[in-house]
C-alpha cells in the first residue's frame, strides 16, 4: 500500500473561501492590535480563542464572562441589527427606492443573507447555529408580516440541528445554550 499524496488543493471551494477570509481578518487584528489585543478581538469577533494568552483566558474564566468569547445570540442579533438598519438608512436616502421597493423586505433579507456569512466566518458553533436559526425564523416573520414566538423558533431550531446531528443532544454546549435561552423565554411567558 502506498503513502497518500497530495497532488492539488482545491481551494475554490467555500469552505477554503471562508478559511481565507477568517484567516485575513485575524492576521489584519494581529497586525492593527498587536498580538493580545489582536486575539481578544479575533475571539470576541470570531470566536477563535486559539490565540488567547493563558493568563487571559484564566482571567477571563475567573471573572465569569468567559460566554462573550463564544460567538452566539448576542453577537449574531447584533450583526442582523446592525445591517438591517444600515441597510434601511441606505436605502431610503433613494426616493426611487423608497418609492418603488419595499425597503423593509430588501433590508431583511439582507440581514439574512449578512448573518449566514457571519455564522460561516465563526466557525458555525452550536451555540451561533441556534442564534442564526432563531434570528433567520424571526427574520422570516418580518418577510410574511406575522408574529414570531420565540419558544416555537427555538424549538424549530433544536430540531433541525438535532437533525444534521443527533449526537449534539450529549455535548453541554447545546444543552447550555438552549437552556439559556429556553430560561427567559419561559420566565417571560409565565410572568
Amino acid at each position: 500500500m502506498s503513502q497518500l499524496q497530495i497532488i492539488e488543493r482545491n481551494d475554490t471551494n467555500f469552505d477554503s473561501f471562508i478559511y481565507r477570509v477568517r484567516s485575513y481578518i485575524y492576521n489584519n487584528l494581529i497586525k492593527k492590535l498587536g498580538n493580545d489585543k489582536g486575539n481578544f478581538a479575533a475571539a470576541i469577533l470570531l470566536g477563535n480563542t486559539k490565540g488567547l494568552n493563558m493568563q487571559i483566558t484564566q482571567d477571563i474564566r475567573q471573572s465569569g464572562i468567559s460566554h462573550v468569547l463564544c460567538v452566539s445570540g448576542l453577537h449574531l442579533s447584533l450583526v442582523v441589527m446592525i445591517i438591517f438598519l444600515i441597510t434601511r438608512f441606505l436605502l431610503n436616502l433613494s426616493n426611487y427606492f423608497a418609492y418603488h421597493f419595499n425597503i423593509k423586505l430588501i433590508s431583511a433579507y439582507c440581514s439574512l443573507i449578512g448573518s449566514f456569512g457571519y455564522l460561516e466566518l465563526s466557525g458555525m458553533q452550536i451555540a451561533a447555529t441556534r442564534a442564526f436559526i432563531t434570528a433567520a425564523i424571526f427574520i422570516y416573520c418580518i418577510i410574511i408580516e406575522r408574529s414570531c414566538f420565540p419558544l416555537r423558533s427555538l424549538t424549530i431550531a433544536a430540531f433541525i440541528i438535532l437533525s444534521l446531528n443527533p449526537e449534539y443532544i450529549f455535548h453541554p454546549s447545546f444543552q447550555l445554550s438552549f437552556i439559556a435561552v429556553l430560561s427567559p423565554i419561559t420566565g417571560y411567558e409565565f410572568y
